[in-house]
């Protein structure tokens, strides 16, 4: 073995190739090691390589490798799988990593430098940890850039004891979203790469303050809180329901949808009890209109003045609350069996429910409101029961274009098309027959 005690001197150690195994021993705090030939390969360097440092920089570059490479990196090995040994290294305060040019996985089993950068190439790079928990004794900061290609963050804490709160965050810097895991320390610092993120068995608080790129949620085993606050125009939240009973809230309490810009994707599952979305506008001011639709076997909701695209399918029941201006809700519901429970506020609110296959209960808070039922002269295309309630307002109409068979307490007749109006309480009803 080949053992090189650096001076104390301000040295760049540049290793290119190498001939047997090598030791490197830092001669004093700062210095930086470049480990790479003079192309940016590490092919030239395939015999087992130590870097002892003291508070130094290690470059690790190989870019110019064009074959598909998984390298994996712990606390204290980076091992590249074609063309080297096992790199070792310890008392690193900052480590860079460029991957090769093809599709390249790098699995993040631990990290040991105090700040550790990894920068994928031009293929589709997979940048992943491998031993499902993030835990601060397992992961210093690492700031990750994708680079060219379409790549992914695969992050799991599938493996950790205990509730935990998971904040998804913009930095600073444009195009970078950054992890936190109960309030701790940055984990990850990624641009020009989705996310894929899966809890663990706890009952886990996942908020999405800031979405800068894609993030996908997995869901984990335990009763989770998922809530979205807020994203960029450019950018998708997609969640599916794990196993546990969980709930979903999109919007803030502060802003409601205001900040949510980009497309949010949720879906159910049906694989716990009583999966509930709520979509939480109600903090929002000013009047605006909201389009809730039914599609295949999904639902959306867009509302005005703001990019803003929901889509969710498998639940139980969802709420929409609306903000605190005067109203517009239009409703279309032609398919799909969840409860959906329409909310208005203290503004005069116009309510529309053109057709509806699915229990629909609609509270409309306390305006002067007003709730059609029906369009074109018909309501025959509202086959599932309604339930309203006006609210407060002193002047609460339901307008029906057709005929409403009233539940067994109402005393109405039951015309051959019509439907249920299960409940209705503070509200003056008026029929328009064709």
């Amino acid at each position: 073995m080949l053992i090189l005690n650096i001076g104390t001197g301000s040295d760049a150690v540049n290793v290119q190739s190498t001939f047997g195994d090598t030791a490197i021993h830092s001669g004093a705090s700062g210095q930086t090691f470049n480990v790479g030939d003079s192309s940016n390969a590490l092919s030239q360097i395939p015999h087992a390589l130590s870097i002892v440092g003291d508070d130094s920089t290690l470059n690790v570059n190989d870019s110019a490798n064009t074959f598909v490479t998984g390298y994996t990196l712990s606390a204290t090995t980076l091992v590249p799988s074609v063309g080297a040994a096992a790199y070792a290294y310890s008392s690193i305060a900052s480590m860079s990593i460029v991957l090769g040019s093809a599709g390249n996985t790098i699995t993040m089993q631990s990290t040991g430098a105090d700040l550790t950068s990894i920068t994928g190439g031009p293929g589709n790079d997979t940048f992943r940890t491998g031993t499902n928990t993030i835990a601060p004794s397992q992961f210093k900061p690492v700031l990750i850039d994708g680079a060219g290609g379409s790549n992914v963050l695969n992050v799991s804490d599938a493996n950790a004891t205990g509730n935990h709160e998971y904040q998804f965050v913009t930095t600073g810097t444009a195009g970078h979203g950054a992890l936190v895991r109960d309030e701790e320390p940055v984990v990850f610092d990624w641009t020009n790469a989705r996310i894929s993120f899966t809890g663990g068995p706890g009952a886990d608080l996942l908020s999405v303050i800031g979405a800068a790129t894609d993030i996908i949620f997995g869901g984990g085993a335990g009763d989770d809180f998922l809530e979205v606050l807020g994203t960029l125009a450019s950018t998708s939240v997609t969640a599916a329901d794990g196993a546990g009973d969980n709930s979903f809230r999109v919007g803030s309490p502060t802003s409601g949808l205001d900040q949510i810009s980009g497309t949010v994707r949720i879906d159910g599952n049906v694989i716990g009890a009583t999966p509930d979305l709520i979509i939480d506008d109600s903090s929002a001011t000013g009047g605006h209109t909201y389009t809730l639709s039914n599609s295949d076997d999904h639902d959306t909701l867009t509302r005005s003045n703001t990019t803003a695209f929901i889509r969710w399918q498998n639940w139980s029941s969802a709420t929409i609350n609306s903000g605190s201006g005067a109203n517009t809700i239009n409703a279309n519901l032609n398919a799909g069996a969840m409860l959906t429970t329409i909310n208005g506020n203290s503004s005069a609110d116009a309510i529309n429910l053109t057709a509806s296959y699915r229990p629909v209960a609609i509270y409309a808070g306390d305006g002067d409101d007003t709730i059609t039922l029906g369009a074109n002269q018909t309501v025959s295309a509202i086959t599932g029961s309604v339930s309203i309630d006006g609210g407060a307002g002193s002047s609460d109409t339901i307008i029906a274009t057709g005929s409403i068979m009233l539940n067994s307490d109402g005393g109405e007749g039951e015309p051959p098309e019509s439907f249920e109006l299960a409940w209705y309480v503070n509200v003056e009803i008026r029929t328009l027959t064709g």
